[in-house]
């Protein structure tokens, strides 16, 4: 089969959202450009004449670590080798940049694949899906969300959400932080955006669990429509809470790492990705 593999670019926008479309995918055209925008010279498409068969992306927090997402082949093109070319070329450009460390979030379907490239498995996280909005009351709680301002001004995004995710993505989370709804309070914040297809919650980032349960609540409470979240099966706290708010397990997925130095997370205080394909 004869194809060729370059860099995605803005243009390219509306076939990534086909793409990822017709693989049920929740991503919306302001995701495809956020991962662009962020490393344009890191996402690569492949293409057969003119139509895209395949793509992946790379989200680089420093040196430290970077993240590989959007990892799509066409249906009609699958098991013939598109995916391994392009993630051994995503993996190629890391490698030039010095990367420590390389994760991902791989689905069942990809999990063989990325073994067989040297990823080793970390946590077991699963997607959750609230069908119908429960109504959510925490007006007791005593934690009172501050302004984003006042977030910033006290210094607690940063260093917190460094010390859950294992690196500085302050970059990435400022460009997150434009399309979403946010909340902040001492000790943590959260994000909801709109989905392609629903709703999504995430990131969420907790100093303890009593600010992340409230966050959560909030976040959820003030969406009028289904959501999609995405929970690390070590943090039972979350994972309680998404069964008690009525939401339900639709997808499996597993943490893989590779790399020289592995950056180390703190699960207990994640509680919702912020987004499988950038972390």
């Amino acid at each position: 089969m004869n194809y060729s593999i370059r860099n995605l670019s803005l243009g390219d926008l509306s076939l990534g959202l086909r793409l990822s479309q017709s693989a049920g995918w929740n991503q919306t055209v302001d995701d495809w450009a956020r991962f662009i925008q962020h490393e344009p010279a890191g996402c690569f498409a492949a293409f057969q004449r003119d139509q895209l068969i395949g793509t992946v992306t790379t989200t680089c927090y420093g040196s430290k670590l970077a993240w590989v997402g959007m990892m799509l082949v066409h249906t009609d093109y699958q098991k013939q080798g598109v995916g391994t070319k392009l993630l051994k070329t995503a993996l190629r450009y890391l490698e030039k940049k010095s990367i420590a460390c390389v994760k991902l979030d791989a689905t069942p379907l990809g999990h063989s694949l990325y073994s067989k490239l040297g990823f080793v498995d970390e946590y077991t996280l699963r997607r959750w899906y609230l069908k119908r909005q429960p109504t959510v009351s925490d007006q007791s709680s005593e934690l009172q969300p501050v302004s984003l301002q006042s977030a910033q001004e006290i210094g607690c995004i940063q260093p917190l959400d460094e010390s859950a995710f294992g690196c500085d993505r302050t970059q990435f989370l400022g460009s997150l932080r434009a399309g979403s709804h946010f909340e902040s309070m001492h000790g943590g914040f959260g994000m909801r955006r709109t989905g392609r297809v629903s709703d999504y919650l995430g990131p969420v980032v907790a100093e303890e669990a009593p600010i992340g349960r409230t966050l959560v609540r909030r976040l959820v409470s003030q969406s009028e429509t289904d959501l999609f979240w995405d929970v690390l099966d070590e943090n039972l706290d979350a994972v309680e809470l998404a069964d008690h708010l009525g939401f339900q397990p639709i997808r499996n997925l597993t943490r893989m790492h590779l790399g020289r130095s592995l950056t180390i997370q703190d699960p207990q205080k994640i509680y919702a990705l912020a987004d499988p394909a950038v972390g």
